[in-house]
Formats: C-alpha cells, structure tokens, sequence
C-alpha cells in the first residue's frame, strides 16, 4: 500500500514520474520512434452463438449493453492522427469456469478495419475441443507487421469480429494495438458518442452510447477526469458518421471551462469527412478534463480524438470517470485499466487485459467525491489475475493501490510501478474497488500512466 496526499502543484507526481521507474485507455505519447499500446475491452454484452460478422470501434467503445458490437461498419469508429499502426493482441475473456470459445472447428478473427477496409492486422482463436476454463488469446505473426498499416490524419478504425461455428455465449473479449504517431510524444485520446443530445459530458478517451452510460456524465463534474501529467492540448479531430442535420461539435471542457479554440464543428452538410482542429492549451497535473458532446438529437454516431503532448516524454495516460454515483456494497467492483467501459463490471474478468510485452504502469491517481465514515474504508488498485481459470474474485493487487478511509483525502496519488509482464506474461490486468462497511455511493475517477520497455 503507497498513500499519497495531493500537494500544491502536485509537484510530487510530477518529481515522482521522472524519477527512474518501469512503468491504459489507450492512448499514448512518445517521442519519435516510441510505440504506443490502445487498449480496448468489451464487458457487457456475450459474444454470438452462431457464425456472425461484427464490428467495434478500435478503442473507446460504448456501454455494457451491445452497445459496443454493430452489424454495420460505418457506425463505429476510431479517429487517429498520422502514424502507423503494428501489432494486434485479442483475448476472450469469460464470467463463469466453463468458457471455451468452441469445439474444433469454431474460430473467431479479429481484423483491423481502416475506413471500412481490412487491413493487415489481423489473428485468429481457434477453438478445442474439452479446452474448457481456457481462455484464448491470438497475435499477429510477426508480431510486427511489416510493412505497417499506414494512417493519415483522420482515418477511422474499427475492429472486425468474425466468427464461425458456436462460440461461447460467455465469451467476451478484449485487445491491444501498437501505434506510433509521426509527431513526437503525442498521446491520443479516442471516443465515440451516439444519438447525441443537446448536451452530454465525457472523459476524454471514453465513450458511451445513447444518454445512459455510465461513463459518461449530465455535466462537467459527473464527465471530467483528473490530468496526472502535466502536458499540453495540441488539437482534437471528430468526424460523423452521416451527414448531421445541424452542424454539431465537440467541445473541450478544461477545469469546468470550455476553450473555444478547441472547438470541433462539424457542420451539416460536412458529411462523414474528418475535422483537425489544431490549437494548444497548456494543461497542469490536477486539473480537469470533460468533452462536451453537443448534438442535434438526431440519428448518427459523432466520433472525437483528443491530442495530448505530455511534458514528460515516453508517457501517456487515460482516464476514466463514473459518471454519476457508484453505489458499494460488500462485492468488489472491476474496471478496465483504460476505462473504456462503466467503471465496474457485472462479470467476472470481464474487464481484464491480456497486456502486450513491455507495458509499464508509472503511476495512478484515485478521485472520489464522497470520503467514507466511520469504518468505511474504499480500496482501488491495480490488480492481475491468475487465469485457467481464476476464481471468483482472484485479484492479485499490485503496489499501485490507494485506500480512503474516514478523515482522508478524496484524492490520492501513487506514483509506484509496475512492469505488467515482470511476473507472467500471461498475467491479465485490471482496476478493482474493494469496499468495506458499504461506504457511501460516490464518484469515481481513476486516471493511469503508461510506458512501454
């Protein structure tokens, strides 16, 4: 257990950071050359029982529900700004002892999907008979495309999920992706939003479909996250999936105010052509961040990419807020290192990452809006889980933990690290909440920086 108070300037996390250390969701900055890992996880909703053709976007998902899968490509998407993309890494994941993802005979692809089209990046899980509690995992081989997938500024990504046979009703899934931008040290923040309304708050780097997520938020306070590092907003690119019939935007709220100049408008009769904003804003370690999705009610998914340049380089963070509360009881709650999801999950290691090789966690920092009483106690950490198969609430916490407790802060930062494949590079990874004597339901914010070995 590491517990740190917040300082003023937060000068702490940031002499901590810089200090030699190993070190999600999902976005990344790097200097030129320095590979990124995007992360992504589905929770919610099983996998099909019959040969199907799927599609998520690339990173930043949407809700529990089927929400994150669609039979129609152009209603998903990821927009990144220019680099290549390398390297895919797929695992399903499963809620109860009995997964396979099928008999011989039954596979699942996962392909990278580049404006509708297929790519080269792209693996596949075959099935096995009697391989029951087993989770299956794929990567491309090599692990390193050559040549890699090219990206010009505004493409949109998806992932394609293809399966034949009788996959699993249980099976969910999870995957990573490398990506290296052509401008140094830039990390990328991606959502997506649907069936926008006038008005709707997100984390940068989080989606959620419809107006009942629960990540993202009715205003400022319920959507911001907390920036653990300090940096720079260098720009945002959006882009619609159809023509909008009002121009909507995505607006950049930075410590509950909106910086005009990071507006990004598309305008109704823009289609589903990219928008690149490019304009800087100077951000500090704890202050906040919320995109403001601001719709015309109307059909069509609105997809947004923040762009980040952090002071320290070879880092990247994403964060991931509750939205409103999030009511304890006496079951520990899961989350995604990235959050691309609600912040906890109704089913076992659903939230879990197969990690790809080097992946470091620098620091977290923990944001609660109601601090427990009495007894009550509210422990976050980061966690791995021993699989084939692990039990019920078989998390491992790591040394990056935070514990609030009657009297404490509502914030805490902790600047330990952890090499996610020093152990078992079959270790899965996640963010646990372990309550204790049901502390008040509260909002949660949980914001975690990345490097690569």
């Amino acid at each position: 257990m590491n517990r740190r108070t917040l300082v003023t300037g937060l000068a702490l996390i940031a002499a901590g950071l810089m200090a030699p250390q190993n070190v999600v969701i999902v976005n990344m900055p790097s200097t030129a050359g320095t590979t990124q890992t995007l992360l992504n996880v589905t929770t919610g909703d099983a996998l099909p029982l019959n040969a199907t053709t799927l599609y998520s976007s690339l990173v930043g998902n949407g809700t529990g529900d089927v929400s994150w899968r669609t039979t129609i490509e152009s209603t998903r998407g990821t927009l990144l700004p220019a680099g290549t993309l390398n390297a895919l890494r797929f695992t399903t994941s499963y809620d109860t002892p009995l997964f396979d993802i099928g008999d011989a005979g039954d596979t699942l692809t996962a392909t990278v999907m580049k404006n509708g089209i297929a790519t080269s990046l792209t693996c596949r899980v075959t099935g096995i008979t009697g391989a029951a509690n087993k989770e299956e995992q794929c990567a491309t081989v090599p692990f390193v495309v050559s040549p890699p997938v090219t990206v010009v500024q505004g493409d949109r990504f998806t992932l394609r999920i293809t399966t034949t046979g009788t996959p699993s009703v249980n099976g969910m899934a999870t995957w990573a992706i490398d990506f290296t931008p052509a401008l140094p040290n830039t990390t990328v923040m991606a959502g997506m939003h649907s069936s926008l309304t006038p008005a709707r708050w997100l984390p940068p780097g989080v989606s959620s479909h419809g107006t009942g997520g629960s990540s993202s938020g009715a205003n400022d306070t319920e959507g911001r996250v907390y920036v653990p590092i300090a940096g720079r907003i260098s720009g945002i690119l959006c882009r619609s999936n159809v023509t909008r019939a009002v121009s909507t935007k995505v607006e950049v709220i930075i410590n509950g105010n909106r910086h005009a100049a990071l507006d990004c408008v598309v305008a109704n009769a823009n289609g589903a052509n990219p928008v690149a904003v490019a304009a800087t804003r100077a951000v500090a370690a704890g202050d906040t961040i919320s995109l403001r999705y601001a719709g015309d009610s109307g059909a069509g998914y609105l997809f947004a990419t923040l762009l980040f340049e952090p002071t320290m380089t070879g880092k990247w963070w994403t964060g991931f807020s509750s939205g409103p509360t999030v009511a304890f009881s006496g079951v520990n709650l899961q989350a995604p290192l990235t959050g691309y999801r609600m912040t906890y999950c109704p089913r076992n290691h659903a939230c879990s990452f197969w990690p790809p090789p080097n992946l470091n966690i620098d620091a977290m920092r923990v944001d609660i809006g109601t601090v427990p009483t009495g007894s009550q106690r509210l422990q976050v950490f980061v966690a791995r889980h021993i699989e084939d198969p692990p039990p019920t609430d078989s998390t491992i916490a790591s040394n990056l933990s935070c514990l609030f407790s009657a009297g404490s802060w509502s914030n805490c930062i902790d600047l330990d690290s952890v090499s996610v494949n020093a152990v078992n590079a079959d270790d899965y990874w996640e963010i646990v909440m372990v309550p204790t004597n049901n502390p008040n339901a509260t909002t949660v914010k949980v914001s975690t920086v990345f490097s690569r070995d």
